[in-house]
């Protein structure tokens, strides 16, 4: 079976190259540590942000596993 058919939708729209984050090298201290950086994981991330300091982690790229499935173009 394949997972995802035709190209995400952020990569169809996106004038430029949707940008690739480094590695997570190195021990850091944050208030809350988010795991999946799909689009729950970035929206949560958006609002505790401004009020805390917020890691977000993903094992791929950013918005390209299962939410690059429910937006394809």
């Amino acid at each position: 079976m394949e997972y995802v058919q035709g190209k995400p939708y952020f990569y169809c729209n996106n004038k430029n190259k949707i940008s690739q984050f480094p590695y997570l090298n190195k021990d850091i201290n944050c208030d809350i540590l988010i795991v999946g950086a799909g689009i729950n994981g970035a929206i949560l991330n958006y609002y505790l942000s401004s009020k805390y300091n917020v890691v977000l982690v993903d094992k791929g790229r950013i918005g390209a596993s299962c939410t690059s499935c429910a937006t394809h173009c």
